[in-house]
């Protein structure tokens, strides 16, 4: 079953927003983890790296991203 891609992706930035704002701008595996959408579990980072092809959606979903990385 495909979701909403834009919906998804939207939730998920604003979760991430609201993670980074109440932690001072980190965000933990365990929290990228814990994100869900539509009452499921939505993992928002792969067990071994960073890129993640989530089967609910059609394209890859990207979020990991180092503090002195490009």
């Amino acid at each position: 079953m495909l979701l909403d891609e834009l919906d998804v992706r939207r939730s998920a930035m604003a979760y991430l927003a609201e993670v980074m704002a109440a932690s001072g701008g980190v965000v933990t595996r365990a929290q990228l983890e814990a994100f869900h959408y539509g009452g499921e579990q939505l993992k928002l980072i792969d067990q071994s790296r960073g890129i993640r092809n989530p089967r609910q959606l059609g394209a890859t979903l990207s979020i990991l991203s180092q503090p002195k990385g490009p």
